[in-house]
C-alpha cells in the first residue's frame, strides 16, 4: 500500500468517527479519493509513455525510430520484409503497439489453400535486455522452454540468416528467425505435413532488407 493511499485511508477513518460527519459525507470523501487516485495513476502513465518515446530511446529520423515514433511504424516491418509473395495469397494485417514493443502480423494462403501466420515483433530499445533473458511473455512463448515442442531443426535462408524450425507437440509446426535489435520473425502453419510451404515462403521473404532497415 503507498503512502499516499494510506494517508487517504486515515483521513477518511477520522472524519468517519467525527460526531458530525455522517455516512453519505463518507462515502462522498471516498468518492473524491477514488478520483484523485485515478487522476494521479493517468498522469503518471502519460508521463511514463513520454518518456518512452523521448530521444534518450531514438535517434529522429531513423527508420528504427519510425517504427515507434510514426503513426502506421509499425507497418513498415512488412513492407520492408517484401510480403508480395508470387504464389501465396495476403489476407488480413495487423499492427500492434504496447509500451514494450511493437509488431505486425499478417496471414497468407498458400497454393494449396494451406494457411501461414506471419508475426514479427521488436521491442523497445528498454525492455530489449528483457527480451534477451526470455522474460518478455509475448516473445518467450513462441521459443523453448516456454512454447512445447517434440523436435526441432535448424535451416539456413537464402538471406543468411539462420532459422529454427519447431515441431509443436500440438502438431503445429513454426519457424523462428532471431534478427537485430533483438526483434523476432514467427511463421506459423497448423500442421507439419505442411512444412515445405513454412520453409519455401520464408526463403522468399527479404529478411535482409528487414535487418538492415532495423539498424538504420
Amino acid at each position: 500500500m503507498s503512502r499516499t493511499f494510506a494517508g487517504y485511508l486515515l483521513i477518511f477513518s477520522i472524519c468517519l468517527s467525527a460526531p458530525h460527519f455522517s455516512l453519505g459525507d463518507s462515502m462522498q470523501e471516498l468518492k473524491k479519493i477514488e478520483q484523485s487516485l485515478a487522476r494521479k495513476g493517468s498522469n503518471q502513465q502519460r508521463h511514463d509513455q513520454k518518456q518512452l518515446l523521448s530521444g534518450k530511446w531514438f535517434t529522429a529520423g531513423t527508420n528504427f525510430a519510425r517504427l515507434f515514433l510514426s503513426e502506421k511504424g509499425p507497418l513498415n516491418l512488412l513492407d520492408w520484409l517484401g510480403t508480395v509473395i508470387p504464389g501465396y495469397i495476403p489476407g488480413n494485417e495487423s499492427p500492434f503497439r504496447r509500451s514494450e514493443f511493437i509488431g505486425a502480423q499478417k496471414s497468407f494462403r498458400d497454393p494449396n489453400l494451406n494457411e501461414l501466420l506471419l508475426l514479427i515483433l521488436v521491442p523497445h530499445p528498454k525492455f530489449a535486455p528483457v527480451v534477451e533473458l526470455g522474460l518478455q511473455a509475448s516473445f518467450a512463448k513462441h521459443e523453448p522452454p516456454q512454447l512445447r515442442i517434440i523436435a526441432s531443426e535448424t535451416v539456413e535462408l537464402r538471406s543468411g540468416y539462420e532459422a529454427t524450425i519447431y515441431s509443436h507437440d500440438s502438431g503445429a509446426c513454426s519457424l523462428v528467425v532471431k534478427g537485430p535489435k533483438s526483434s523476432l520473425l514467427n511463421l506459423e502453419v497448423k500442421s507439419c505435413a505442411i512444412k515445405a510451404s513454412l520453409i519455401d515462403f520464408a526463403q522468399k521473404l527479404d529478411i535482409e532488407r528487414l535487418a538492415m532497415k532495423l539498424q538504420s
